[in-house]
């Protein structure tokens, strides 16, 4: 997703929540995205060089990680540009009025 355009790739997340929703789907979304992930997953599984180091609920791994992998991955990666941010929720409103 990180290849597509920020307002392409916030309707693709949009378009996959309300699937979700309305069929009661389940999906394995991998990805180096911090923030679209905490917005979008229910659980979070860290990976390191392949192996599992943590796992859990979304707002447990993001709010108390337990391991210093994910603290370190959390710390370098929550400070989202604001403009991208602000692209993301300019693009959800405009696709709510389509």
């Amino acid at each position: 997703m990180s290849a597509l355009d920020v307002q392409v790739q916030a309707q693709v997340i949009d378009l996959l929540d309300r699937l979700k929703g309305e069929f009661g789907l389940s999906y394995i979304f991998i990805a180096h995205d911090l923030p679209v992930v905490r917005d979008f997953a229910d659980r979070v599984v860290v990976m390191q060089s392949g192996r599992i180091v943590e796992q859990g609920a979304t707002r447990q791994i993001f709010e108390a990680p337990r391991e210093a992998y994910t603290n370190g991955l959390l710390a370098g990666s929550l400070e989202p540009d604001p403009q991208v941010q602000a692209r993301r929720r300019e693009a959800r409103l405009a696709q709510e009025f389509l």
